[in-house]
């Protein structure tokens, strides 16, 4: 391998001290370098000459904000939710800046004392940076337009603009405030790498030095496209493609053939399909569909079989017993569905168990009267029993795991070295704690699903209000999420040599800005959308996410946690959950003190269990194609085209994100939006619908007027 000099990369991951053997820790640094070449992060020095907060970057992030915070707000109504993704603002944004760049008018202006130049040298790559940062804050918004969907639409409140802005505000806030706590834990350390932005830094690196650094150098191999002219072509090659799985030939996307042979068989759309089947044949030629939960190119693949095996037992193999074995009553339902039901195998009607004129309370009388609520097999093993043991098994593993690195962070001291290029004149002032989840990203780019947690405090506290447990669960859950994504902009300001402070301000104006943004589209789309939030909706505007929590906020808010999971109860075998999730971690760890060097030592017991939180509404075929096309790319390509992959894999991964990201703009407003779509209907349009897997199909059907349960 070619010397850091060679690589041109800061020696992060260097000097790093642990338990190891020295010949394993100087592998594992290697390999740690290696990765960071492939990413672009290959700025040995900072060039403090590059300014930072220049008015084209003010211009163009805040426009960005503003257009793509509304237009991903929108997108969160959809299935599959095409959204204008990060990088493809990183990637418009650079013909843009550098068309200001050469026609903005080199002028300075006097102001309070300063001297605000218009148009000062090049669009360099720190501003590009800032502009995708600040979309990045903006853009991350399902989960708070989940919730005031489900207030204003699924609950019939209207607060008001005013309580929703300051509602998202203070969600956003408490997340960002979460993020600097855990900056000298999660984000100094060298050691953690945050995979999730290298396609950024791939990108970045593609665009502003193409030409100027010599790639060929560092990777020395036949490959002599710059990842500039690599990017275009991919982007170009993938754009044109996604017109057929989103448009012209949707059946590639849901590429169930299987389904298509025997479209009536109950049990072949179960186990093969992806709209209400679990999902076993792993294969679609949609790329939204495979990148469905993250890209697969940038994940580890230590990660990535963690997740499959996850995958294999748990959907696979344990969902279809329960099934068919019909546990829980499972059997008259879908196997897979992100709504909840009652006795007769109709969608749960919430407003008959609720009085609205008391607050949203629950009302005993009346659930006694209707039915009991009653869930789908995948949905109550993945979204409450998963879910259960997952909490135990993060706090087991982290004290197993990771207590040494926690004891010091508690203590202010960190024995594990920061990256060489930050300049920390002086200790932190205040000493600084983690959040287990941030661990857990910040390794693997995969979100670990506790919100269970929130639900399960709200609906003892606040026992038979849902809307209560609704916005607990905004402050106490979301603001976590978005805290995670708040720390992934503090390394890859690290990794850039962003100055603090312009981060910062950069971070809290588009924080001002897309709430605005997204506050505004959701009351437009409530309003303007036919028959949004249903199955008749256009171009699968169904609201899936939304229609998810507000299902379990039913359960934890209107029914609660002691109803629903009492002894006696239908679902209290959940329960045991975390019994398991709190034993599993210590079996593991003491298989990995017996055989340190062994295969055990990739085994990841929270990601096991809390990996699958996109179940449902995702399925097993988004999981699979994505496990399978990580496999591919991040063990075979990487060990038989080694140089391919350093020089190519993350550019590819930045490429076909942002190509049916924007792609799917395009289409929507260009055929969707327009009607268009309405002429197109073939064997290619219609093939997939045909099925018991698009109709949920139960396993047990009901006669007229029969019902099902205790």
């Amino acid at each position: 391998m070619a010397s850091d000099k060679d690589q041109g990369v800061v020696n992060v991951g260097a000097d790093l001290e642990g338990p190891s053997p020295r010949s394993l820790e100087n592998e594992e640094d290697t390999k740690r370098i290696e990765v960071l070449s492939a990413a672009g992060i290959s700025i040995t020095s900072d060039d403090y000459e590059l300014p930072c907060l220049t008015l084209r970057m003010w211009i163009i992030g805040i426009g960005f904000c503003l257009f793509g915070s509304g237009l991903n707000t929108l997108y969160t109504f959809r299935y599959p939710s095409i959204t204008l993704s990060q990088l493809a603002v990183q990637f418009l944004a650079f013909p843009i800046g550098r068309a200001c760049e050469r026609f903005m008018p080199d002028w300075t202006i006097p102001l309070f004392g300063w001297r605000l130049h218009i148009n000062r040298r090049r669009f360099n790559y720190k501003e590009n940076i800032l502009i995708f940062i600040m979309a990045n804050l903006s853009f991350f918004t399902r989960l708070s337009a989940d919730v005031l969907t489900e207030q204003r639409y699924f609950y019939g409140v209207k607060a008001g603009w005013g309580f929703e802005i300051i509602i998202t505000l203070a969600t956003i806030l408490f997340g960002f405030s979460l993020a600097g706590l855990t900056r000298s834990t999660i984000v100094e350390p060298s050691e953690i790498l945050w995979p999730g932005v290298f396609g950024d830094t791939a990108l970045n690196h593609a665009l502003h030095f193409a030409g100027r650094v010599d790639e060929n150098k560092s990777v020395k191999s036949r490959w002599r496209a710059s990842r500039y002219h690599f990017f275009m072509v991919a982007f170009a090659l993938s754009f044109a493609w996604y017109w057929l799985p989103d448009f012209l030939f949707p059946a590639l996307g849901y590429f169930t053939f299987i389904c298509w042979i025997v479209p009536k068989s109950p049990v072949v759309n179960q186990v093969f399909g992806m709209k209400s089947g679990i999902g076993l044949l792993p294969l679609t030629f949609d790329w939204s569909q495979i990148a469905y939960i993250s890209s697969p190119l940038v994940a580890p693949p230590w990660a990535v079989v963690n997740i499959l095996a996850s995958l294999i037992f748990w959907i696979y193999i344990v969902s279809p017993a329960l099934y068919y074995s019909n546990t829980w009553f499972s059997g008259f339902l879908p196997i897979q569905s992100n709504s909840v039901f009652d006795n007769t195998a109709s969608t749960y009607n919430v407003s008959t168990v609720i009085n609205k004129r008391d607050g949203f309370t629950f009302s005993e009388d009346k659930y006694n009267a209707y039915s009991p609520l009653y869930m789908p097999a995948t949905y109550a093993l993945n979204m409450f029993g998963l879910s259960f043991a997952t909490i135990p098994a993060l706090l087991v593993w982290i004290f197993l795991e990771k207590r040494k690195e926690m004891s010091n962070a508690f203590r202010g001291i960190l024995n594990i070295k920061s990256h060489l290029h930050l300049r920390r004149g002086t200790a932190d002032s205040v000493p600084s704690w983690c959040i287990k989840l941030a661990m857990v990203y910040a390794t693997t780019n995969l979100k670990i699903n506790i919100d269970v947690f929130c639900r399960i405090v709200a609906g003892y506290v606040f026992e038979g209000k849902v809307l209560a447990n609704l916005w607990f669960f905004d402050l106490g859950y979301i603001s976590g999420i978005k805290g995670l994504q708040f720390a992934q902009d503090l390394k890859l300001g690290l990794y850039c040599n962003i100055p603090a402070r312009s981060l910062f301000l950069v971070q809290l104006v588009g924080i001002s800005m897309s709430t605005l943004s997204q506050v505004g589209v959701v009351n437009w789309a409530l309003t303007h959308v036919p028959g949004i939030c249903t199955t008749a909706a256009p171009n699968g505007f169904t609201c899936p996410f939304s229609r998810t929590h507000f299902n379990t906020s039913i359960i934890w808010g209107a029914i609660g946690p002691r109803r629903f999971f009492s002894p006696g109860s239908t679902y209290y075998g959940l329960l045991y959950f975390f019994l398991l999730g709190g034993i599993l971690p210590v079996g593991v760890w003491l298989l990995k003190r017996r055989r340190p060097g062994g295969l055990w030592r990739r085994v990841h017991v929270p990601l096991f269990l809390g990996g699958l939180n996109y179940i449902p509404p995702a399925s097993g075929t988004n999981y699979g194609s994505w496990a399978v096309v990580g496999l591919v790319f991040g063990v075979v390509v990487k060990r038989r085209a080694r140089t391919w992959w350093r020089k190519y894999n993350f550019v590819l991964s930045s490429a076909l994100d942002c190509s049916v990201a924007i792609a799917g703009v395009v289409i929507f407003f260009a055929v969707f939006y327009s009607g268009t779509s309405k002429h197109l209907s073939w064997w290619g349009t219609q093939v997939y619908k045909d099925t018991c897997d698009w109709e949920a199909c139960p396993y047990h059907k009901l006669a007229d007027g029969e019902k099902f349960g205790k």
